[in-house]
């Protein structure tokens, strides 16, 4: 593989609004970090019309080429309850899927790698996680806000 790669991913949903653009990124070979709202459709409560496209670059014209066009997904995971309790609080906290794609297309564009650390504190003791997120949809997010 070539540097620089490029793991960005392409996330489209279709509703009956019209399309519902996203990004994600690629963290491992086959396996797409993106937003839950990218890929759940509260209306429905399924995943449907999800259409991911690794790769995606902007040519000189403006134009979008998708190297190797839509890729097909095998499963989604998302937290539950951000599927069973839609009025969750500005900023999302649980806004996270995993989608398993078909087939590996990490080879081609790179990944970025991701990993759990083991927690500094003891048992009983709080802990504290900071998530970076894009909220320039949600003027009340608390995106940039830690929680417990």
């Amino acid at each position: 593989m070539s540097i620089p790669f490029h793991p960005q991913v392409k996330v489209e949903r279709f509703t009956d609004a019209g399309p519902y653009l996203c990004s994600g990124v690629l963290i491992g070979p086959d396996l797409v970090l993106t937003a839950a709202q990218c890929v759940w459709n509260e209306t429905t409560r399924a995943f449907d019309s999800i259409h991911l496209s690794p790769g995606p670059e902007k040519l000189p014209s403006g134009a979008i080429q998708l190297p190797v066009g839509e890729v097909l997904w095998r499963h989604v995971t998302i937290f539950k309850d951000y599927a069973d309790e839609p009025d969750l609080p500005s900023g999302l906290q649980r806004d996270i899927a995993l989608v398993k794609l078909v087939r590996p297309v990490g080879a081609q564009f790179g990944w970025l790698g991701i990993r759990a650390v083991k927690p500094l504190c003891g048992r009983g003791e709080e802990a504290r996680l900071s998530i970076a997120a894009f909220a320039g949809d949600d003027p009340k997010s608390t995106a940039d806000d830690e929680f417990s």
